[in-house]
Formats: structure tokens, sequence, C-alpha cells
């Protein structure tokens, strides 16, 4: 009942009333928060609301210790090959019916799905959202030309992400750059990973 409420509160009073009722709750965990992070922002409040306790003083994992090998790998492939799969990938959920799926999920049920629930801003749905809102159309309502309009935008956005990911398991100093058709060398590199601890 307090996530529902939280949620309805978010819709009616919109984000920047709730980021500054957690400032004023848990200042230490609002100021690692950005105020349009309506997600994190409401299991702010909710944890506070449902235990007595600001999130921020809750324990987390500690992080993993210098203690343990590892072995990192990051397969690549061309560039220009990649961002072709990103897009032939995304043709595909289209034509599996993604346009389909969205509007099942957000009407016509008891429980539907809005835009600031959590899994509503995955890369494959929050385009629907923002072009639903841009465009001042339903979800349902939308025609060819919306969805194609999505479409592109989930292209773009995946390719993006792609790249994110690259730059950062290039950051990871002990990472080796491995091609995706390079079998030899990726079990070679395994096998000698293994063979280091017999």
């Amino acid at each position: 009942a307090i996530r529902s409420d939280l949620q309805k509160r978010l819709k009616n009073e919109g984000a920047e009333a709730l980021y500054e009722e957690l400032l004023s709750l848990d200042a230490e965990r609002a100021k690692k928060l950005h105020p349009n992070d309506s997600y994190r922002v409401l299991r702010a409040l909710e944890v506070y609301y449902t235990s007595g306790k600001k999130l921020s003083t809750f324990a987390f994992a500690p992080q993993l210790r210098d203690n343990y090998a590892f072995l990192v790998l990051y397969l690549t492939r061309e560039r220009d090959s990649l961002y072709e799969r990103i897009n032939e990938r995304v043709d595909r959920m289209f034509e599996k019916g993604l346009w389909e799926e969205l509007v099942a999920l957000t009407t016509g049920r008891k429980n539907s799905l809005v835009e600031s629930d959590p899994s509503m801003s995955a890369i494959g749905y929050k385009e629907f959202f923002l072009h639903s809102n841009n465009s001042g159309k339903s979800i349902a309502d939308f025609n060819a030309e919306d969805c194609l309009a999505v479409k592109s935008q989930i292209q773009r956005n995946t390719r993006q992400y792609a790249k994110r990911q690259i730059v950062f398991f290039k950051s990871l100093s002990p990472a080796i750059s491995l091609h995706i058709d390079d079998n030899l060398a990726i079990k070679t590199i395994i096998n000698d990973f293994y063979a280091s601890f017999t």
C-alpha cells in the first residue's frame, strides 16, 4: 500500500516534491540521487515509511576483496557489424509484437503498468512513453509512423548503451579484449587461467 500510495503521489505531485520530502527525511541518501530518479527516490521513501529507518543507515555488502582471482574477458566484434545486429534485433522485436506487448501491459488490466514502474525504464519500453508524452497520443493509439519513430529511438539508445559497455570494459585494467569469433584464443586463455590453480 505504501508503494502504490507513493506512486500515486508521484503522478499527482511530481518527482521534485517527493525528492524534497526525501531530502528532509534522509538528506544523506537524497544527495546521492538525481531529483528525477523517481525509482530510487520512491524506494528510499518506501524504506523509510515501512521501517522507520533511513536507507542511508543500512549496512550494504562490502565490495569484492582483493584475495579473489579473476579472469575478465570481454568479447568484441567490428562496430559496423555490432550496430547492424542491434538494428536487426530491434526489428525482430517489433515483428514479434513489442508494441502489442506494451499495449497489453499498460491498458485494460487491474494493475496496468505505468511509466514510473521500474520495469518500464528499460530500453525498449521507455521509448514508447517518451514518444507518447511528446506526441500526446496514448501508446495504444500509435500508428505505423509512431512505431517506426519509437523503433528508431530504441535502436539508437541500444547502440549508445553498447558503446558505454565497451568503454566500461576497456576501463577494467585486468580485462582482456578478444574477438568473438576467436574461439581458439578464448579457449586457450581460459584453460591457462584454470591451469594456474592446479
